[in-house]
């Protein structure tokens, strides 16, 4: 689990910023936020859809169009962000951790989880609680902002969270703390090779890693093993 102190300010910073949590997401990624849920979530298996972290439902949103005849089942710890995504009534949604998933092993065909498990640094319980509930031959699709290794790239990327995201937060947000909140959990995070094999270690197979906007965001696709 989190280190409760962490947790408490993770939640207490996704509160402050579900009212425009989305429009800064848009602005902070030039509106390509949008393209990576489209690729991400057609590569979800339709069936019954869990939405790890739906924030304000935007990502559940995706999912629907991508799949219409699914079931779509959105988490979240943040009654505030559920609050809106209640309001757009593309999902069932349910209160709950990503690390204490509160559903049955093995019922879900698909998971879907965006911009998750860089603010838990990849935790593990949440790999395990994923594979535990997802069926045998069920896939999971992840996509991050995640730290970016040292390279003459990552020169840039870093200048780009250091001036441009907190000038975006500091016009926009409501709550400038909060987002630089965000900024130096890209800078902790871990890397995309890291958090591929944390889900391997856990028993995932066919791990994917693919890089959009740049390589500033990372989409990993990972499957449960069919007899698993």
């Amino acid at each position: 689990m989190a280190n409760p102190k962490a947790q408490s300010e993770l939640d207490e910073v996704y509160g402050r910023t579900a009212r425009r949590y989305d429009l800064l997401n848009r602005v902070m990624t030039f509106g390509l936020d949008r393209r990576v849920r489209r690729t991400a979530s057609a590569l979800v298996k339709p069936g019954l859809i869990l939405d790890m972290g739906t924030g304000t439902g935007v990502s559940s949103r995706e999912l629907r169009r991508a799949h219409p005849g699914s079931t779509i089942i959105g988490i979240d710890r943040s009654p505030e962000m559920l609050g809106f995504a209640s309001a757009k009534g593309a999902g069932l949604y349910v209160r709950a951790d990503v690390r204490v998933l509160p559903f049955r092993d093995r019922v879900f065909d698909g998971i879907a989880a965006g911009f998750v498990f860089r603010p838990i640094d990849g935790d593990g319980a949440a790999i395990e609680e994923g594979y535990r509930v997802l069926k045998p031959g069920g896939r999971a699709v992840i996509y991050d902002v995640l730290r970016v290794p040292p390279g003459v790239f990552g020169v840039f990327y870093r200048l780009a969270l250091a001036v441009y995201i907190p000038l975006c937060a500091f016009i926009l947000a409501d709550d400038l703390s909060a987002y630089l909140y965000f900024t130096r959990s890209i800078r902790e995070s871990v890397t995309a090779d890291e958090l591929a094999a944390r889900f391997r270690n856990a028993g995932f197979s066919a791990v994917v890693v693919k890089s959009m906007i740049f390589a500033t965001v990372t989409v990993l696709t990972v499957d449960k093993p069919a007899d698993a």
